[in-house]
């Protein structure tokens, strides 16, 4: 769960994808998790063991599924490496949780994840992965602002220019 925000920008890598998180959509907002209870990042279903799994809520169906995976299991390896208390199961509704708040839209996502030491680092995603995702994360902004002319010459609108410039920094 602390490595989650960082990994928003793979897991939602289209601008598309942040129309879903909302509160009181069974979307998840924050980086939390619960058992049987759909307003989380992370949900842990009830039942036998046998049958018990856990359910990451937060990628979609844009996102690239290996990658996601990838990702997923960083975060989850980091957890238990680090002994990382995940915290109380969330009880009830979860948008009201004390939880750090996931990135709410696709710039604070490409952002964070642009930032992110933990993707960066070269056991997990590597270098080249790396600045392949971004390269295609970033062209996806750029290509969706180029439509309208921001009075620069380029095309691009000042925050796309913006973002394109801070996540091909990193």
């Amino acid at each position: 769960l602390a490595t989650l925000p960082e990994c928003v920008g793979i897991l939602a890598p289209t601008g598309n994808a942040y129309r879903r998180f909302r509160r009181n959509s069974y979307a998840p907002i924050k980086a939390n998790w619960g058992i049987t209870n759909r307003s989380v990042s992370l949900r842990v279903t009830a039942g036998p063991a046998a049958s018990r799994h856990i359910e990451q809520r937060v990628a979609g169906a844009d996102a690239n599924p290996y990658l996601a995976l990838a990702v997923v299991l960083a975060g989850a390896h980091h957890g238990i490496v680090h002994e990382l208390d995940p915290g109380a199961p969330v009880t009830g509704n979860g948008y009201e949780s004390a939880a750090p708040e996931l990135p709410s839209n696709w710039y604070a996502a490409l952002d964070a994840t642009a930032r992110s030491a933990f993707l960066r680092y070269r056991e997990r995603l590597g270098e080249d992965t790396w600045s392949k995702q971004r390269e295609v994360a970033t062209s996806g902004v750029e290509n969706r602002f180029t439509a309208a002319p921001a009075g620069n010459g380029t095309g691009k609108s000042w925050l796309a220019a913006r973002m394109i410039a801070r996540a091909t920094a990193g």
